[in-house]
């Protein structure tokens, strides 16, 4: 049978022979080069190239590290000593450009509708995250973002806490009702079982609002603080088992000690306490220091101690403070003494939060920052996050709010990996940063 294209099997051959594709016929394209994973070896000489004689050579070094990324920082942080001015300069250079992805934005959680969050925690195994307010409650799954479960309250919700290995947690705050459910007025405690098709609690009533609450190590009681008392709660049944006073009042924030056996109390009065929830004994009571103190109330309403952390290696505290003397927001470290052993100042106007990262290298520290009121017209104070290496004191980054209003709570959890930040109507929630911004020098 006649061929009706002749010439088609020439070209065909033609191509077969020349590599060339046949007309029509899709041309299948190369995948992308995967980047290369350098040895602690090759990216030592890439460092060493940055004090090149050759201003090209040197040129290229800079470029393939910054393409390298956060996987040379060991090797960029140990030429900050480097005998080659020119080696040291390139190396800071390069940390400085990662600062601003040490700790990469993973999602923000949004409630529906939103509300005014006031705190916000990380479940046991790191797989939710809840978020208490004014109005409302509501909790996450961390891996997709997907909003669970919502309550409305006429109230506030001012802390919340899970309940290990159950679709619940406690609630603590003033309100009336939660869910639909009527549990008195004044200040409560409420297990919410948010994993139910209807929320079941048991309640605990105070005469003043709850600001803060814990579960102890093992799950067996849960600390609440609520006026001048901080309160042991039996977290199977939520009765009373007792209450330590805590002058001379408003106890607004919590931490347990690393030993388990301890929990720290905070207050704008300017005090920290130290209490034996086992026995029920305060075991001690501190006093800022004269040069950290700031006017008191009614002048400076943020005066005083906002926050508290407990060192994971349970040597000691830090403390957010408040304006003070010095003219700025600080952080005290303190021993388990009651020495102040070390002073920072991350925000020029207040330090409203502050936690430990699981690991103890960095300090996660939550405030506002009042240095760009300079200019004309003045900006208004900004919301900021910022990240320290524990050892040496160096900021690993900072990160601006979006949103004006102030950060209201932070979050860590070992298990994802990840710190959150609560303001109004969002949680934002971000990666660690990697263990060797700890040796920053």
């Amino acid at each position: 049978m006649a061929c009706r294209h002749p010439h088609t099997w020439l070209l065909a051959a033609l191509a077969v022979v020349s590599g060339l594709p046949l007309s029509g016929a899709q041309v299948p394209q190369a995948p992308p080069p995967r980047a290369k994973n350098h040895s602690a070896t090759e990216l030592d000489r890439l460092v060493e190239r940055l004090g090149s004689a050759d201003y090209r050579d040197r040129e290229a070094a800079h470029a393939q590290l910054r393409a390298v990324g956060e996987s040379a920082l060991p090797q960029l942080l140990r030429a900050f000593n480097n005998s080659s001015p020119e080696v040291s300069r390139r190396a800071r250079t390069l940390v400085d450009a990662l600062r601003s992805t040490a700790c990469p934005l993973v999602r923000e959680l949004r409630a529906d509708p939103a509300f005014p969050i006031r705190s916000v925690r990380f479940s046991h195994d790191g797989a939710h995250v809840a978020a208490g307010g004014e109005s409302g409650v509501a909790v996450w799954e961390v891996a997709s973002g997907r909003l669970v479960r919502q309550a409305r309250c006429d109230g506030s919700v001012v802390a919340v806490e899970f309940v290990p290995k159950a679709n619940a947690l406690w609630a603590g705050g003033s309100w009336s009702r939660i869910d639909g459910i009527s549990k008195g007025g004044g200040g409560t405690v409420v297990r919410w079982d948010w994993g139910r098709e209807r929320a079941e609690m048991l309640a605990h009533q105070m005469w003043n609002t709850v600001d803060d609450v814990r579960l102890t190590p093992g799950g067996k009681h849960l600390l609440a603080a609520a006026g001048n008392h901080v309160y042991l709660l039996d977290a199977t049944t939520g009765a009373r088992v007792h209450a330590v006073e805590v002058k001379p009042y408003c106890v607004h924030g919590l931490a347990l000690a690393a030993d388990g056996r301890r929990v720290v109390a905070v207050s704008p009065t300017r005090t920290i306490s130290v209490i034996d929830y086992q026995t029920g004994r305060l075991a001690q009571e501190w006093n800022l220091p004269p040069d950290e103190q700031a006017p008191p109330r009614p002048q400076n309403p943020w005066a005083g101690v906002t926050g508290v952390a407990a060192a994971p290696d349970g040597k000691g505290y830090a403390t957010s403070v408040a304006g003070s003397t010095k003219g700025g927001g600080g952080v005290l470290f303190w021993d388990t003494e009651g020495k102040v052993i070390q002073s920072w100042q991350p925000f020029t106007a207040t330090t409203t939060h502050v936690t430990y990262d699981p690991s103890g290298r960095f300090l996660i520290c939550g405030g506002w920052d009042a240095a760009r009121n300079s200019g004309s017209p003045p900006r208004p104070p900004y919301r900021a996050v910022t990240v320290w290496t524990v050892k040496s004191g160096r900021l690993v980054t900072f990160m601006e709010m979006e949103h004006l209003d102030h950060v209201t709570d932070l979050a860590v959890s070992e298990p994802a990996g990840m710190f959150a930040v609560s303001q109004w109507g969002v949680v934002r929630l971000y990666r660690f940063p990697q263990p060797a911004w700890g040796d920053l020098p």
